[in-house]
């Protein structure tokens, strides 16, 4: 949806005046989580990845 309003800004068919800052922000912070989620999917598809992340969670010391 805040893509959609961000398009509508530019094309001029809304002014978003003083929402466009928190639209901005908002999509970012979208965009980002998704990319995230992808790629860790995707990480997490790899046998090899998955164990090493294993092996730091056991060797992880209490308190740090």
């Amino acid at each position: 949806m805040s893509l959609i309003k961000m398009r509508d800004s530019l094309t001029g068919r809304v002014d978003l005046g003083e929402g466009w800052s928190a639209l901005i922000t908002n999509a970012r912070a979208r965009v980002e989580g998704l990319v995230n989620e992808f790629f860790k999917a995707k990480l997490m598809g790899i046998t090899e990845v998955v164990e090493f992340l294993e092996a730091m969670e056991e060797t992880k010391k209490p308190g740090f």
